[in-house]
């Protein structure tokens, strides 16, 4: 037979494998519980910290403007917070504070990075009302904003050569 010019090359379609699957197990809930209470231990004084550096250098009377936060506003001031926390932290690095210290990180479900828009829902979700009971389910370890959007809390556990 002779050869055709204007044939489309032949390529290997297989999809590739997912290394890191292997290297990661899902996070257990005692580390997830751990990691969660340091975020918010962490999360609340930085927040007042942030909230008084611009006062203590001086930019806020240069602005006359005074921001006095108690009581309600400081609980919405501090939820605002926590979203962009979770959001910059979970998004930049893959972890929060918490998370660095429970040795856990964020993925999607393949074991990668996990896309922007996966990012957002998963810290969009975490204000769904009651979504703490979504822990209760004792078949899964993962919350409604893991579920939801498709990412997973994981350590890492080396492959065993």
């Amino acid at each position: 037979m002779s050869r055709n010019d204007y044939a489309p090359p032949e390529a290997d379609v297989t999809p590739p494998e997912r290394p890191r699957d292997k290297d990661y197990q899902l996070a257990r809930r005692d580390q997830r519980a751990a990691g969660l209470i340091i975020d918010l231990l962490v999360s609340y004084p930085l927040m007042l910290v942030l909230i008084a550096l611009p006062e203590l250098l001086g930019i806020m009377a240069m602005l006359e403007f005074n921001i006095r936060l108690d009581g309600i506003s400081r609980l919405v001031a501090w939820l605002i917070f926590l979203f962009a926390y979770y959001l910059v932290c979970e998004g930049v690095w893959q972890r929060t504070i918490g998370k660095l210290i429970t040795g856990t990180i964020v993925l999607d479900e393949s074991g990668n990075r996990p896309a922007p828009a996966q990012m957002i829902m998963r810290t969009l979700i975490r204000y769904v009302p009651l979504e703490f009971i979504s822990y209760l389910d004792s078949q899964r370890p993962a919350g409604w904003h893991d579920r939801w959007s498709d990412t997973r809390v994981a350590i890492h556990t080396p492959a065993d050569d």
